[in-house]
C-alpha cells in the first residue's frame, strides 16, 4: 500500500461540523421519544440476546459506537425492504436509533 489512504482526513464529504450538529439536535428533538417496537428487526442467530437487551436498556443518547455496530452488523429481515412503506413498527425503529447514528457519523 503506497500510504495514500492513510490521511487522518475523512475520505467522505460529510457536512460541516456545525451542519451536522444541528441535524442531530433536529432528529433527537424529532424522535428521541420514539418507542422501539417490541420485537427489533434483528437475526437472533446473528445476534445474541444481550445485544437487544443492551440496546433496549441503554437511553439512545448513551449507545456507543461498538453497540451501534453490532445492531447494524447484525442481518435485518428481506421484510425492511417489502413493508418498509407501511409498518409503522420498523419506522420506529429506525427513528429511534437515527439521531445517535447521525451523531456517531461526525464523532
Amino acid at each position: 500500500m503506497n500510504g495514500q489512504f492513510m490521511s487522518s482526513e475523512p475520505y467522505i464529504d460529510l457536512p460541516g461540523r456545525a451542519e451536522l450538529s444541528a441535524i442531530v439536535a433536529e432528529a433527537y428533538g424529532r424522535w428521541e421519544h420514539c418507542p422501539l417496537p417490541e420485537t427489533l428487526d434483528v437475526c437472533t442467530h446473528c445476534t445474541n440476546e444481550s445485544i437487544v437487551r443492551r440496546l433496549r436498556e441503554t437511553p439512545v443518547r448513551c449507545i456507543g459506537p461498538n453497540l451501534m455496530y453490532e445492531y447494524h452488523s447484525s442481518a435485518h429481515s428481506n421484510e425492511w425492504y417489502g413493508k418498509a412503506p407501511h409498518d409503522k413498527a420498523l419506522h420506529d425503529e429506525i427513528r429511534h436509533f437515527l439521531p445517535r447514528q447521525l451523531e456517531l457519523l461526525g464523532a
